[in-house]
């Protein structure tokens, strides 16, 4: 079991990219590897771009990333 206060709620139809604000992240959750991709910009930061939403939130409705 988890605390579900510390999750940030989102529109998951709506959101196709979060800024992860690291340059190294590992997603905890189970999510198909083939749904997303971890992009870099040019200062080498990681934003989680969501290709395929309905594939991506099919495993779990929670998202947990480490970042580093």
């Amino acid at each position: 079991d988890f605390n579900k206060d510390y999750f940030t709620q989102i529109d998951i139809r709506k959101e196709k990219e979060i800024k992860l604000y690291s340059k190294r992240a590992e997603l905890l959750t189970t999510h198909p590897q083939s749904s997303y991709e971890l992009v870099k910009d040019d200062k080498g930061q990681l934003t989680l771009k969501i290709n395929n939403p309905n594939e991506f939130w099919s495993v779990s409705r929670y998202l947990v990333i480490q970042v580093r």
